[in-house]
């Protein structure tokens, strides 16, 4: 058996790039990302609107080594609302950006179409009773009454950071997940239709992708052989 070893001075080139690389994603990583979120209305041109908010995301990341995860460091969210151009029966509608682990915020409640919503529900209210503030891993928090266009923007992005970010398996990693309150449709019909309260997750979400580097082998090429009698020529 003969053994041929691989070029040294490759393999020492490449651990060094994987531990530059590794280096490099152990430091804070800033991703900056925006978009619009839009609550239509039904049966009408999607230039009209029950609301309307752009968003702007700023999040502060680093791959940590030991835990093999994206760590978040720091969260910041700017709303800024757009004027809507559409009114309905008074129900207010939310759309809240939380830390990827928490849960769907949960809203017991049915109300009559002649009520809007449920009674006694405004800005300050509803942020109170999905447990906003404290360590609710809710970072931004935007709903406004869809009937008049009374409206709330909170934020606090203190809570809940640290916070491992959620591996997608795909190579990417969520930082920032979207929330957004709404009624079923209503059963029923008329002023007596009931509506139900609904929270879920939306397809608004920030994520990142670390892009992890392969850690290189130092491989050795092995040739095999054996002696033929066959071919022993005198």
């Amino acid at each position: 058996m003969v053994t041929q070893k691989r070029n040294k001075q490759e393999y020492d080139n490449a651990l060094k790039d994987y531990n530059q690389q590794m280096q490099n994603l152990s430091q804070d990583q800033i991703k900056h990302d925006s978009g619009t979120f839009t609550w239509p209305v039904p049966g009408h041109p999607l230039s009209q609107y029950y609301a309307k908010v752009n968003w702007s995301a700023d999040i502060t990341w680093h791959w940590d080594v030991a835990q093999k995860a994206v760590i978040v460091t720091k969260v910041n969210v700017t709303f800024d609302r757009v004027n809507p151009n559409y009114a309905g029966g008074g129900f207010w509608d939310a759309f809240v950006f939380m830390n990827p682990n928490t849960n769907v915020p949960q809203e017991a409640g049915t109300y009559l179409r002649k009520q809007g919503d449920i009674p006694g529900i405004n800005g300050d209210s509803l942020w109170q009773k999905i447990g906003g503030g404290g360590n609710s891993g809710i970072f931004a928090f935007y709903t406004q009454k869809n009937s008049t266009h009374e409206y709330t923007i909170k934020y606090d992005f203190n809570n809940s950071v640290p916070f491992k970010a959620v591996d997608n398996h795909d190579g990417t990693w969520t930082v920032l997940k979207s929330v957004i309150r709404q009624n079923d449709g209503g059963v029923g019909s008329g002023a007596n239709a009931l509506f139900h309260i609904l929270w879920h997750n939306n397809d608004t979400k920030v994520t990142v992708n670390p892009n992890i580097p392969t850690m290189p082998t130092f491989k050795t090429t092995e040739v095999h052989y054996h002696y033929n009698q066959a071919y022993d020529l005198i």
